[in-house]
């Protein structure tokens, strides 16, 4: 049941973009954009251009996915995409793309993208240290908003004081129909997957036009404070903060179905400093719908700024997140200090157990009918037991398997890394088990390999024999390594323990007679 309702919610608020852009008098609007390729669960992206807390240029901020099924998604989460020279006069948002639009000669549209690494909750954008362009847009009058419809980019220009709205299409920006109306306020331009919305703000009064392929325009006003501004939208609805006195905002959501008032949602403490423009605002149309404001306040006299973080249900107007930016780190500090010492430690036993002098080193006995096992073969025998061992410690540690092989597990966020020496532990013990009691493991049986004592009789070698050499083949990988060096094809493991990995003989070859 859980899994069908948010199928559902994923579908209802899934909002291809919404736009908006920092102006002198206002907030630094951002933009949301929701990726939807299984409609199972929303991936909700956002992105919001910010001055540099030191006044350096500004910098493009990615909202990664919140839900935890996403990629690792946790609240308050938020990453420097990249830095800017210049802020952009309108950016847009299509699932995992940013769109930005800058002033110049000549005005330019250009992209990037959010692509998951393969560490849960960390994310790169691509191209790397450059965009992707396009046809540049009109030149002529003042950009006020950017949208994409159906991945086609929309921009809305002031020319000569009238909104006129422009499509790209086949690399040629034309212009589009727009319903007549006074060209007075404050004008937005939004997308959804129903089509584009228009916003003007004018005088206490909203009025918003969604079009759509069947009826066009279709025209809808709300009243609203008259200093109330526009910061995005959720499904069917506005959203929007006015300020309450002099260190509050109010949070409303305007509903577009209806000629009714906005609803005040929550009512906050208005955060950062009294610059309006070092606030950033995005709207995040995930399953219950979010507001996030971001912002940078001084930490100490020359010790830099911290950045902040918070996040209000638009649904519940509850606070989900207030406090610092979320930073996943593939580990913590003190996780790496373990790391370090157990790198250290591992290094330490195996010069010990390297340059310890050892007998047998050269011939090897073996009963008759046995032949010492290759060392691809014995290479691929360790593989399948350690894939036996990884099974178990992927479900019980919830660690996917390809995190455990490939070694991201060592980077992902939390205690994913206990995954790894949790296999290699595993494998000790399991090792040492099997071959104690039936002289091979999964992996060996299956390449019909079996482990024996050294000498004419060979058999069954002793659990303390097994224990010996399964710690140095686990514990001790690098050195488990060395046997491809050894004449015997014996690890110091093997060496230590008086056995070695056998195979059965193949039967000589009869002479040919007829020679």
């Amino acid at each position: 049941m859980l899994s069908h309702a948010r199928r559902l919610l994923g579908i209802i608020f899934v909002l291809l973009a919404t736009v908006a852009f920092a102006r002198a008098d206002g907030y630094a609007i951002g933009v949301a954009g929701v990726d939807q390729p299984d409609a199972a669960v929303p991936e909700v992206h956002g992105w919001v251009v910010m001055p540099r807390p030191d006044g350096d240029g500004y910098m493009l901020v990615h909202l990664p996915p919140r839900d935890a099924a996403v990629h690792g998604g946790i609240e308050g989460l938020a990453r420097r995409a990249r830095e800017l020279a210049d802020t952009p006069v309108a950016i847009a948002a299509d699932g995992r793309r940013v769109y930005t639009v800058f002033n110049g000669e000549p005005r330019t549209l250009r992209s990037l993208d959010a692509v998951p690494t393969p560490v849960d909750g960390i994310w790169n954008e691509v191209p790397e240290d450059r965009w992707t362009p396009y046809t540049p847009p009109p030149a002529n009058g003042d950009v006020l908003g950017l949208a994409i419809e159906n991945g086609r980019p929309t921009i809305l220009l002031a020319i000569d004081g009238k909104p006129t709205l422009y499509a790209l299409d086949d690399e040629k920006w034309s212009e589009a129909e727009l319903p007549d109306s006074d060209p007075a306020g404050r004008w937005r331009l939004l997308g959804d997957t129903q089509g584009l919305v228009l916003v003007r703000v004018n005088k206490g009064k909203i009025t918003s036009w969604r079009r759509d392929a069947s009826t066009g325009w279709r025209e809808r006003e709300i009243a609203v404070s008259a200093d109330a501004e526009v910061v995005g939208a959720v499904p069917g609805g506005l959203v929007l903060l006015a300020p309450d006195g002099a260190d509050k905002l109010s949070v409303l959501v305007a509903n577009e179905n209806s000629d009714a008032a906005a609803s005040l949602v929550a009512t906050v403490d208005r955060p950062g400093p009294a610059d309006k423009t070092s606030l950033g605002v995005v709207v995040l149309p995930d399953a219950t719908g979010r507001l996030v404001l971001l912002w940078a306040e001084p930490v100490a006299k020359d010790e830099g700024f911290a950045h902040m973080i918070r996040e209000i249900s638009l649904s519940t107007g509850h606070v989900l997140y207030d406090g610092p930016v979320e930073q996943i780190m593939p580990v913590s500090a003190s996780e790496f200090r373990l790391i370090a010492i157990a790198l250290m430690l591992v290094l330490v036993v195996s010069l010990y157990v390297v340059l310890r002098p050892v007998n047998e080193r050269d011939a090897v006995s073996l009963p008759e009918g046995w032949a010492l096992a290759g060392p691809g073969r014995r290479f691929v025998a360790s593989v399948l037991d350690a894939l036996v061992c990884a099974v178990p410690v992927s479900w019980l540690l919830d660690v996917p398997l390809q995190q455990i092989f490939s070694a991201g597990a060592l980077l992902a966020p939390g205690t994913s890394w206990v995954a790894i020496p949790a296999v290699f532990a595993l494998g000790a013990v399991y090792g040492a088990l099997a071959e104690a009691a039936f002289g091979t493991t999964l992996g060996k049986f299956l390449l019909g390999c079996r482990v024996i004592r050294v000498g004419p009789d060979g058999g069954r070698p002793g659990l303390a024999a097994c224990f010996i050499r399964n710690l140095i083949k686990w514990v001790l990988p690098p050195v488990a390594a060395l046997a491809m060096l050894e004449p015997s094809g014996r690890h110091r493991g093997d060496l230590l323990a008086g056995v070695v990995v056998a195979m059965p003989a193949l039967p000589p070859t009869p002479p040919d007679e007829g020679a």
